[in-house]
């Protein structure tokens, strides 16, 4: 089986497509259980003398998701594709320097090696910055980049 160069880059469309549609929903639930802890927290529930009941739901912090904050959302996910993508075009040229006879170089993997800890950070660091960027949103109701 041949493989053209339209081929490997339409594999490589669809698997940033897949990766961003999976970071989207982890998204969506984060958001979805960060504005619905909001509303219980500052509704009073958690309090001792709660003595109201308020609309605390879990589909309204989905609705508040899908059509307010769609876009911050969208946004954060794509940067969490884009580091993935990265890292997974990395590992694949790494690997074909470790198959080709390359890695036995000492400078190949000690840039192999610093590559992997610098390509590690940003993404640890997205993460991170995403994740505290969505409750920001819930809290706020501002933007991502305002979020971030």
């Amino acid at each position: 089986m041949t493989y053209d160069n339209y081929i490997v880059y339409l594999f490589l469309f669809m698997l940033f497509g897949l990766i961003w549609i999976i970071a989207l929903m982890s998204a969506i639930e984060k958001f979805t259980i960060a504005a619905t802890t909001c509303m219980w927290y500052f509704s009073g529930q958690g309090s001792d003398s709660n003595q109201k009941d308020s609309d605390v739901a879990l589909n309204l912090g989905l609705r508040w998701a899908i059509f307010y904050h769609l876009g911050s959302l969208a946004f954060g996910s794509f940067l969490i594709a884009v580091c993935t993508m990265i890292k997974i075009i990395f590992e694949f040229f790494a690997y074909k320097a470790e198959k080709s006879g390359a890695n036995a170089n000492p400078m190949v993997r000690c840039f192999i090696c610093c590559a992997r800890c610098m390509i590690w950070a940003l993404d640890a660091y997205i993460k991170f910055m995403n994740k505290n960027a969505y409750i920001q949103i819930a809290l706020h109701n501002n933007n991502f980049c305002q979020s971030a």
